[in-house]
């Protein structure tokens, strides 16, 4: 299934060809590679909530086992277009690609993009020569609505470079982020009333749970939960950590154990 209902993308195809794309490497071997999608906030003006990534691999060989690393970066552009400006971090995801040609890949990562500012999506290869990883990302022909950017230091690309430049204007990478426009972040609680019934002092307990859930469209994140006083006690919590996203739930449980009437 999907995380969200809005696919932001540029190519007009999510086919991946053999034989499309592009890569810095030694002998087939991918040294440090960083591929770059720039969305716009024309699209957007609301905001943006990113709950996964999407991207295809037209081939990928780890020299060793079964998989090799990525790193999916989601970042927030202000102050002028992609590659100019200041991109801000706001969210990231480290993946292992398994081995095999022609697949597609969703890498969730939740980040939240405020309105008024651009959408910026990173694919990091890290360097892979000393392990002959080969790992190259899919590609087509068929069409964009904006530039394909990449970042290859070992050769020469030092900062991210539109692919028409570097002279591959028909390499069109496949690099999308997946979310909902945005909207404030809502909490809910159900039940509002955790009631625990009748339970017998100094000798049993009772634990009931309470889902959390945000109705909103922007990550709900909760930095914390008020402590019960005894004799309630809690006894699990989903919600501290990580953020909730929008329509995601967490839950909290708590146990009832008098030792009184």
């Amino acid at each position: 299934g999907v995380c969200g209902p809005t696919l932001l993308t540029q190519t007009t195809s999510q086919v991946p060809l053999t034989g499309s794309t592009i890569s810095c490497n030694n002998a087939g071997n991918t040294a440090e590679n960083s591929y770059y999608r720039a969305y716009a906030s024309t699209g957007f003006p609301a905001g943006f909530n990113v709950c996964a990534v999407e991207l295809t691999i037209e081939s990928a060989l780890a020299g060793t086992g079964t998989t090799q690393p990525m790193t999916i970066n989601v970042y927030r552009q202000s102050g002028g277009v992609f590659p100019a400006g200041t991109q801000t971090l706001v969210g990231t995801a480290a993946v292992q690609v398994g081995n095999g040609d022609l697949t597609s890949l969703s890498v969730p990562v939740t980040a939240a993009i405020p309105a008024g500012e651009d959408l910026v999506v990173e694919a990091l290869i890290p360097d892979g020569v000393a392990a002959t990883n080969r790992l190259f990302l899919g590609s087509n022909a068929a069409g964009q609505t904006g530039a394909s950017f990449l970042r290859a230091p070992s050769c020469g690309a030092s900062a991210p470079t539109a692919l028409a430049t570097l002279g591959f204007p028909n390499v069109h990478m496949i690099l999308n982020a997946r979310g909902s426009t945005g909207s404030p972040a809502v909490i809910g609680l159900t039940p509002p009333t955790v009631d625990f019934g009748n339970v017998v002092a100094g000798s049993t307990s009772a634990v009931l749970s309470a889902t959390i859930t945000n109705t909103g469209g922007s990550p709900l994140t909760i930095t914390a939960i008020a402590t019960p006083t005894a004799p309630f006690t809690q006894t699990a919590n989903t919600c501290i950590g990580t953020p909730v996203v929008g329509g995601g739930t967490c839950t909290v449980s708590y146990r009832f154990a008098p030792t009184a009437a």
